[in-house]
């Protein structure tokens, strides 16, 4: 396709009849960084123009073709969450209007559960357990109904009082020094770069040989697990010249012999070096001496089902096989193995660039209180300002983990009697009170019915610049799935980017610039906001 004016015709159709919904992503991936940078389509069309607004209906043709998983970037990489707003400003249309019909009652044959969320009636004599999610086989066991009954049973207690969990007192933080301070900054980035930071699970490398590339501050790097099994990470640079073994054309896959792309120098799936060509060009160097040419390894970690790794490694400050103890406490790690995080699949995975400090959109997945203000969806489905938190402290006493845990509208029906004690974890406890785990440093986990949503914030080289990357995982292998479940999973993957991404992080930029342009500005967390106080107490704890 020559003509230049033809193109945004492509996005307009389900099938583009040269290269279908591909033709999408090639322009977007090789024109992102051209004069038109503001329009996350095509740079021959302006940011206001409607060929921004891409249907998303070529998204879920993304999802229905896919052949392999997880599917990469479908709404185009490295977005600005700007364009990603306005290329779901359609979806996001449809769905308000939906639950403004629901509310006025006016939709008809309304399950008893979505009348009484979003029309405010109750029906007499309804079980309300039947409106809510099917837990997923990985969850339905007596060790997770073990953590979450006792979860649900304090959630009723505190509806009943009218509160919520209030651990701390009120803190307040200078902002500027918070979210925008050079020092403070540098010394973050130090931390990520040299601390173990979650990197996926299990299942991303499940089988012998299994393989897969990730970025992780600027690195790429290639895990694998070898042919007994163990879990490996590994710089993911050829020891010959330097290119990468493993590119982003195939970032996944299974295989015993991993092969440079450049002069086919051979690597095991466990980092020997296997072979060289003409292997006689590098004798007489000791210096060179290919026994010792083995990717280089990267301390690395698997715990409960979670897949851990340090990208740029200091030996000479840090002890990591001491730091491996505190990935995950002890705690933390029965309640993963309880949930058989690591048994879930990778479906689909999102960039986006936000320009606001890596902090904030970290800090949304931490209190209910805004759901009133800025969640039209979620404020129908969840108790507003309604949440509990637990802490999952280091070996030492300090802040490392924690759990905010959301109350689904069933708990206040629990509350008023509507839902007998003996339905509490019907059909799980997961499908009343959502746990959102915040791992440290970077990483919200979110355990709901049907898999986990796990969202990382990474900084750039500013305090207002960081890379969010937003991943979804199914209880089940998505390469049996057939083109409905895969839109299906397109739909909900859409929805929690309205809710977070066009919802959340739209207002962040203007958080950060209030914070930079108001050095004196403060930022308070109140005793409704636990989690967020703990939070930071735990990011002050990465300067020290």
């Amino acid at each position: 396709m020559t003509d230049i004016e033809e193109v945004p015709k492509c996005f307009y159709l389900k099938k583009c009849p040269t290269t279908g919904p591909a033709l999408r992503m090639h322009m977007v991936a090789s024109h992102m960084d051209g004069p038109r940078k503001t329009c996350g389509v095509c740079p021959h069309n302006t940011a206001g123009s409607a060929a921004h607004e891409i249907p998303d209906e070529n998204v879920k043709d993304v999802f229905a073709d896919a052949k392999s998983f997880p599917i990469v970037d479908p709404y185009g990489p490295m977005l600005e969450v700007e364009q990603l707003s306005a290329m779901r400003k359609e979806a996001n249309k449809a769905r308000n209007q939906i639950i403004d019909i629901m509310k006025g009652g006016k939709m008809p044959d309304l399950p008893p559960l979505a009348r009484y969320n979003f029309a405010n009636e109750k029906t007499e004599g309804a079980d309300y357990t039947a409106g809510s999610v099917k837990p997923s086989h990985l969850i339905a066991n007596p060790e997770v109904d073990k953590i979450m009954l006792p979860l649900i049973e304090k959630a009723v207690a505190l509806v009943k009082s009218e509160t919520t969990d209030m651990k701390y007192e009120p803190v307040t933080a200078n902002g500027f020094d918070t979210y925008c301070g050079p020092e403070r900054f540098a010394k973050e980035v130090e931390y990520f770069r040299t601390n173990f930071l979650y990197c996926g699970v299990s299942s991303d490398v499940e089988r012998k040989n299994a393989f897969a590339r990730v970025e992780m501050n600027g690195k790429s790097i290639l895990l694998t697990r070898d042919a007994d099994k163990n879990f490996h990470a590994f710089e993911n640079v050829c020891r010959h010249r330097g290119m990468e073994v493993v590119t982003k054309e195939r970032p996944r896959g299974n295989a015993q012999v991993h092969v440079c792309p450049y002069h086919s120098w051979a690597y095991g799936s466990n980092g020997d070096l296997l072979n060289v060509p003409f292997s006689k060009g590098f004798e007489n160097n000791d210096k060179v001496d290919l026994k010792n040419r083995n990717l280089i390894p990267l301390p690395c970690a698997e715990v409960a089902g979670t897949l851990w790794v340090v990208s740029h490694p200091d030996y000479n400050a840090k002890n990591y096989e001491e730091l491996v103890k505190d990935i995950l406490n002890e705690q933390l790690q029965k309640e993963f193995d309880a949930f058989n995080v690591g048994k879930n699949y990778a479906v689909v995975t999102q960039e986006m660039r936000l320009s606001c400090n890596w902090k904030l959109p970290i800090d949304t997945f931490g209190e209910a209180y805004h759901f009133k203000s800025l969640h039209p969806l979620l404020q129908k489905i969840f108790m507003r300002n309604r949440m509990l938190f637990r802490e999952f402290n280091d070996t030492n006493g300090n802040e490392k983990n924690s759990c905010m845990v959301l109350l689904q509208s069933t708990v206040q029906l629990m509350a008023d009697g509507d839902i007998p004690k003996s339905k509490w974890l019907t059909p799980s406890g997961v499908s009343h009170a959502l746990p959102t785990y915040m791992l440290n440093p970077n990483t919200s986990f979110i355990v709901n019915p049907r898999g986990i949503t796990v969202t990382q914030a990474f900084p750039t080289d500013k305090p207002g610049e960081c890379i969010v990357r937003m991943t979804q995982y199914s209880d089940s292998n998505p390469a049996g799935f057939d083109k409905e479940q895969k839109k299906g999973i397109a739909a909900g993957f859409g929805n929690f980017l309205d809710i977070v991404a066009t919802e959340d992080f739209e207002i962040l930029a203007k958080m950060h610039r209030s914070f930079q342009e108001s050095p004196h500005a403060e930022t308070v967390f109140g005793r409704n906001e636990p989690a967020l106080i703990y939070r930071h107490k735990m990011f002050l704890n990465m300067l020290k």
